[in-house]
């Protein structure tokens, strides 16, 4: 057995590529080759990408090349050139079918965008109207549980100008009746998310918006000529990387608890597996149980398009990051902050202000490319990154709190349980060139201290950050992770074959890792 397999991603700056040879002996990496991707048309970066790698010319919209039919390498590609699929979900509860909806969509490669619970106001509305969505996934009710609800936000939705798609998975009783109720509008169908209080099916859900995904992403410049070319269609370049990390959980050995940070410029994407709920002692979950694979991406947390979003985001809490970050792994053997005040100390010098970090992210929101000149820039942009990678772990990791019983004492725990994660990997740009163990283990060992995110709607109905602050809340960030590199940035190609060839890319995907430099490469994870 002798396949080459060529797997291609069509990114939104950059198109990248590789050459796979499947043999008896497995699966190894030939070649690679990058470009940057042509918005005009998408199809002239991923022609260059596949000769570069093949030597074969591409015609655009069939293949013809002057080789056997059973010599032509296969193709496989993903894309996220439109910028990711951007969902809003409508739901009935906020613990229960909304975040089942938010979970169908984030595992199928989409970007939440807004959301709402209980019955849909017209000013939430149009406050998710605002947001553009490209599908409103549309949920809420048990199979034969609310009706009223459900019908009410049907009715809103009938009424309003939304031209995207609904995508409607809520209960099945009244299923015939939502459809009356929306005649005229783009919509489809999928099985209910909740069909019995606590059970998540979503797996259809994830199909139906990949298959939407489909239908809107070839559509754009030149696509359609590639889907023509390999005679495959596009995996939304998060739901391969999905792929991917699910099947490193089966299919590896002692990788049963990890997560994956995927660092971009406009959005972070963290990726988890392993039980969410592990049944400890004096600990109750409330909510639902969180499937052992889980991805959640964060729209206001990227390190250049979304830089500015993301310093409104940290900067009230800047002091806190300040000593956790710059005080314990960029400056160690300088004197740190006056805790008391959160002002710096004459020696303290070294570190940027908030004033140069504010004029360091407008830099590099107007210029998406640009790559720090000076080691006072460097740090500035180790701050942002660590920073992006906390938050967004946060926000994907549970929390347990303190509550009394007539019982005692007891911990409920809302979300998923990452305190047992193994290890780390790092993917995309920074994160795959740098080692970051060290300083997000003291950074996650800080927020266990009792640090939270206060997030609150504003006027008109949208999530809104509102800083920091201490809590009592647990939260659940890993305690003791390694940390991996993804250093050649592969793991949106190998993914592309996850579905099927599982066991050798995971294997690949694995073996190419790069672990911290403390590590010895044969060490087992955790």
């Amino acid at each position: 057995m002798h396949e080459e397999l060529v797997s291609i991603d069509i990114g939104s700056t950059y198109t990248k590529g590789a050459l796979f040879i499947r043999s008896e002996e497995g699966l190894h990496c030939v070649r690679r080759s990058i470009t940057p991707t042509t918005q005009e048309d998408l199809s002239k970066g991923f022609g260059k990408v596949y000769t570069q790698l093949t030597g074969l010319p591409y015609e655009g919209e069939h293949r013809k090349d002057t080789r056997k039919a059973k010599e032509t390498p296969r193709i496989r590609f993903s894309s996220s050139a439109k910028g990711g699929l951007r969902i809003a979900a409508v739901g009935l509860v906020p613990d229960l079918t909304l975040q089942i909806a938010r979970l169908a969509a984030w595992s199928a490669g989409g970007k939440v965008v807004a959301d709402s619970s209980y019955k849909l106001r017209s000013e939430q509305l149009a406050s998710i109207l605002k947001t553009s969505p490209d599908i409103l996934l549309f949920t809420g009710g048990t199979d034969g549980g609310n009706e009223e609800t459900v019908l009410w936000n049907a009715k809103q939705l009938a009424s309003s100008p939304f031209q995207g798609t609904i995508l409607y998975a809520g209960n099945a009783a009244i299923r015939g009746e939502i459809l009356r109720i929306l005649e005229g509008k783009r919509i489809v169908v999928a099985p209910n998310v909740m069909p019995r209080v606590g059970e998540i099916r979503i797996d259809e859900t994830r199909q139906a918006i990949q298959r939407i995904f489909l239908d809107t992403i070839v559509e754009g410049k030149g696509l359609k000529h590639v889907q023509e070319f390999c005679g495959t269609e596009p995996v939304p370049t998060p739901a391969a990387v999905f792929d991917l990390v699910e099947a490193i959980g089966i299919h590896q050995e002692g990788w049963d608890r990890f997560c994956v940070i995927d660092l971009g410029g406009a959005t972070t994407d963290v990726y988890s597996v392993g039980e969410a709920f592990w049944g400890e002692e004096g600990v109750v979950l409330k909510g639902i149980r969180e499937p052992r694979v889980k991805r959640t991406v964060e729209g206001d947390l990227g390190i250049r398009v979304s830089a500015t979003t993301l310093w409104e985001t940290v900067q009230p809490f800047f002091p806190f990051l300040v000593r956790c970050i710059w005080n314990n792994s960029m400056t160690k053997g300088l004197p740190g902050l006056d805790t008391s005040t959160g002002t710096e100390s004459t020696v303290f010098k070294e570190i940027p202000t908030e004033e140069e970090i504010h004029q360091y992210v407008e830099k590099v929101t107007l210029d998406t490319s640009y790559l720090p000149d000076s080691e006072r820039e460097k740090k500035i942009d180790q701050f942002l990154v660590l920073s992006a990678v906390t938050i967004a772990t946060l926000r994907h990791a549970g929390v347990l709190e303190e509550t009394y019983t007539p019982a005692g004492r007891i911990f409920l725990q809302s979300g998923k349980d990452l305190r047992p994660v193994k290890a780390i990997i790092g993917s995309g740009g920074y994160l795959s060139l740098f080692d970051l163990g060290e300083p997000l283990r003291n950074l996650f060992h800080q927020v266990t201290m009792g640090v939270q995110e206060s997030r609150e709607r504003d006027e008109e109905g949208s999530l809104v950050h509102r800083g920091f602050s201490t809590s009592p809340r647990i939260h659940l960030v890993p305690k003791h992770p390694a940390y991996y590199r993804d250093a050649s940035y592969i793991f949106p190609l190998l993914g592309n074959y996850a579905k099927e060839y599982p066991k050798e890319v995971s294997r690949l995907a694995i073996e190419t890792l790069v672990p911290e430099s403390r590590l010895e490469l044969n060490q087992e994870v955790g």
